[in-house]
């Protein structure tokens, strides 16, 4: 991978027009950081927003070559990135050998490479797990390493929500390892040193208040069970209250993100104390195991109970290792159905069937579920207010409980 002269042209214009607009609609607080012009490095950040990448380039006075998921330049924002700043695509979950080539000539380049290593914006408030193998790649690498950590980008536009809340952000470089250090090091203490800087929790490590009229609308895209009665799929959201259409149970989501219940606690109600979405999101998860056992029979060899189905906007696939096929888009405003072993995606009498035993799935942007198999990439565009977590939890579950094999 060459490095083109145009993007420090690009990545400067991008400063210059693009912070007045951060400052201005996100209350961004911009402290720069200077880097060496002579000397590559590796910049790793928490992800809290979709426009992170933006925020980074604004920060630091050389472009970055981003690390991007190759389904992201499917996308208009996706494409415009392409030309402009020359990211480097990565295939979802797989070790990406010609990834890990272009970090390297960037690298040998004296560039700047770009990366957030939790692979995911988070729904919840709280930085999702980094896979343990950062630390031997940056040691492999061996540039110095700027640690990057944004705060307040969660409350003012978090995933789930298409509005922006009044309140503050910032972003700042918190932890610098040197190629010194890179070497001295284990890798379990560069990890421990990366996952030290980067972790964060949204919510309780922010003082800032965070003001909207919708505060809770579209919660359900990451919130599906009901806290009370324990239903799936029957919440919704509107203004800033979140109610369950089956027992009645509400809560408001006030302005330092957090719950605070509109009626009283069910007799029934095992659980009834959840102040964030990070808590209810784990209380959740803990159910899923517990749902489908209930839903899945052995003696059934069809495998034909429902778990859950929604409908969807239209369904994207090609086959996986030709990445510069296009799409084909099928099934709209069709549905898709999870069973205890497979997906199916139909409309009408048209049905593919994705056994889960050769799937991974996974969230991407606010409305699309990809799942990925050993010959195919699909991409599932969801309505407004379709959840995709509980599919993912729902297939962790199966797998943890041995239902799939």
């Amino acid at each position: 991978m060459k490095l083109r002269k145009s993007t420090s042209f690009y990545f400067a214009l991008l400063r210059f027009f693009y912070f007045p607009f951060e400052k201005a609609k996100y209350h961004y607080k911009l402290n720069k950081y200077k880097l060496d012009k002579k000397k590559p490095y590796i910049i790793l950040s928490n992800h809290t927003a979709q426009l992170d990448p933006l925020f980074l380039a604004s920060s630091f006075n050389r472009p970055i070559q981003f690390v991007m998921l190759d389904i992201m330049f499917d996308t208009f924002l996706g494409k415009v990135l392409k030309v402009l700043a020359n990211p480097i695509a990565k295939e979802k979950d797989v070790v990406d050998v010609s990834t890990i080539r272009n970090m390297y000539d960037v690298i040998k380049q004296n560039g700047v490479v770009g990366l957030f290593p939790s692979g995911d914006c988070t729904c919840t408030g709280i930085e999702s797990k980094i896979d343990p193998s950062i630390a031997k790649l940056v040691k492999k690498l061996n540039a110095e390493v700027i640690l990057y950590k944004t705060t307040g980008l969660f409350g003012i536009r978090p995933r789930f929500s298409k509005k922006i809340r009044k309140g503050k952000s910032s972003g700042n470089v918190v932890d610098v390892i040197t190629t010194e250090e890179l070497q001295i090091l284990s890798n379990e203490e560069i990890y421990s040193r990366i996952t030290n800087a980067l972790y964060c929790d949204q919510v309780k490590e922010n003082k800032d208040l965070f003001k909207s009229k919708a505060s809770a609308e579209y919660l359900e895209k990451v919130l599906y069970v009901c806290p009370d009665c324990f239903s799936i799929s029957s919440l919704e959201s509107s203004g800033n209250e979140i109610k369950c259409r089956k027992c009645g149970f509400s809560a408001t989501y006030n302005e330092r993100m957090r719950f605070v219940r509109n009626n009283a606690v069910r007799d029934s109600a095992s659980v009834n104390n959840l102040e964030t979405i990070a808590e209810w999101n784990e209380f959740q998860n803990n159910l899923a195991g517990t749902f489908v056992k209930k839903c899945y029979d052995p003696y059934d060899a069809q495998n034909n109970k429902i778990i859950v189905t929604d409908q969807i906007k239209y369904l994207e696939f090609r086959k996986r290792r030709k990445r510069r096929s296009k799409y084909i888009r099928r099934y709209k405003n069709g549905y898709i159905t999870l069973y205890a072993n497979r997906i199916e995606i139909f409309k009408d009498m048209n049905i593919i069937n994705i056994p889960l035993n050769d799937a991974k799935l996974s969230y991407q942007m606010r409305s699309i579920l990809v799942i990925y198999t050993s010959e195919n990439t699909y991409k599932v565009y969801g309505k407004d207010r379709i959840n995709f977590i509980k599919y993912i939890q729902l297939v962790d579950a199966m797998h943890k409980e041995g239902i799939i094999k």
